[in-house]
């Protein structure tokens, strides 16, 4: 026979709550006559459990919006068996949507919040289900009902298994299957496109020919995007004040990097970024921005940079796809593999010597990005090798 707990008095409970919402983890309240509160969760949530007959633990209400005393009555009421306990389960079990509200509290400082918090929108026809009404053909019809893109039908139950984890984590739940969604038939599967288009770097005369007739500061911004091998994105951001000439390169803050982290992105500094940069610098009309907007002190839109490369040489390659062109420069003339894709900034794979390897192999990097460069500017039209004397 299992120990009896002493009925708590009313400031007896209340002592003991302070206590454990201050406690990690999972805390169990025991108040007398099988009633327990629990108190779990990142935002230590309180829920109210009693222990049946067959001695299983069930859930049936929060606190505080049912008090000690008011759940009291109702566990008498349902002890006794003259609870309708059908409706009243429902109104008081927690339902998707509150635990779907919580876990999107937790990506509120994620950089890409707008495309999670648009996943979790397409999940709002399950917010009113209890987690025991949550099934899968039901999460299949709700979803299926919606045009949704194939790519973003798997962002969506990207999210639903995060929540329903965030459910088993709460306690809500035990367990969950929801990952066989991922598989299912039922969804129709995103299929890959050919990415983007590129050239070989023996192709770049004819590529940058195409731009003849653009604006110089895209002249430019095409130019320096093709020597770092960095995104559009970033490029777009790039400041004056990121050239570190002591160290021979060019830092990027962390945060304007597509992987956002704490340490800057440094490019070694070569003679054609160096002439480029300098080039910029004389003829902007901004002290910050190497490609400011004209109005206005801020770095150009995409929209801005977009444009001039897609209606002159879009049939040929694509902004992103100088990094490929890069990338594979690199495999060709033998660059190791971890030394190519640190210069274009890419996560690398090592295991467990992620947690040891933090150096950004910088010297490393300065042959394999002069080679690159001394590549680039051997097959520029003459136009162009003019933008780096």
């Amino acid at each position: 026979m299992g120990r009896i707990s002493p009925v708590l008095t009313y400031q007896e409970f209340i002592n003991k709550v302070k206590k454990g919402v201050e406690k990690p983890g999972v805390v169990t309240i025991a108040c007398g006559n099988s009633l327990y509160l629990r108190i779990f969760g990142i935002n230590r949530n309180t829920y109210w459990y009693y222990r049946d007959e067959k001695n299983n633990f069930k859930k049936f209400g929060e606190f505080p919006k049912l008090s000690l005393s008011m759940v009291r009555e109702k566990l008498r009421d349902i002890l006794l068996g003259t609870e309708d306990t059908k409706e009243e389960q429902h109104m008081i079990l927690p339902v998707f949507g509150t635990v779907a509200t919580e876990w999107l509290k937790t990506k509120s400082n994620n950089v890409r919040f707008a495309n999670v918090r648009k996943s979790v929108d397409y999940l709002k026809p399950l917010f009113d289900c209890t987690f025991n009404e949550l099934t899968i053909p039901r999460i299949k019809e709700a979803i299926l009902n919606q045009n949704i893109t194939p790519y973003k039908i798997q962002e969506v139950l990207s999210a639903l298994i995060n929540i329903m984890d965030l459910a088993v984590e709460n306690e809500i739940i035990e367990s969950h299957n929801c990952h066989i969604l991922k598989k299912s038939s039922s969804f129709p599967k995103h299929v890959k496109g050919p990415g983007f288009k590129w050239q070989p770097v023996n192709n770049f005369n004819l590529l940058f020919s195409r731009l003849k007739n653009i604006p110089v500061m895209m002249k430019r911004y095409y130019l320096l995007l093709a020597l770092l091998c960095i995104r559009p994105g970033e490029c777009r951001q790039l400041e004056f004040s990121f050239m570190n000439r002591k160290d021979r390169c060019i830092e990027i803050p962390g945060n304007i990097m597509k992987v956002k982290k704490n340490e800057p992105f440094r490019i070694p500094l070569t003679k054609q970024i160096d002439k480029l940069w300098m080039n910029i610098k004389l003829s902007s009309p901004s002290d910050d921005y190497l490609f400011p907007r004209v109005r206005s002190n801020t770095p150009i839109v995409e929209r801005d940079v977009a444009g001039p490369f897609t209606l002159n040489a879009g049939d040929l390659a694509q902004p992103h796809g100088f990094r490929k062109n890069a990338r594979t420069f690199f495999a060709e003339i033998g660059i190791n593999y971890e030394t190519a894709a640190m210069c274009l900034d890419h996560k690398i794979n090592l295991g467990a010597d992620n947690a040891y390897q933090k150096g950004d192999l910088l010297e490393l990097r300065r042959e394999p990005m002069k080679r690159w460069n001394d590549a680039v500017e051997k097959n520029l039209p003459m136009f162009m090798k003019d933008l780096l004397k």
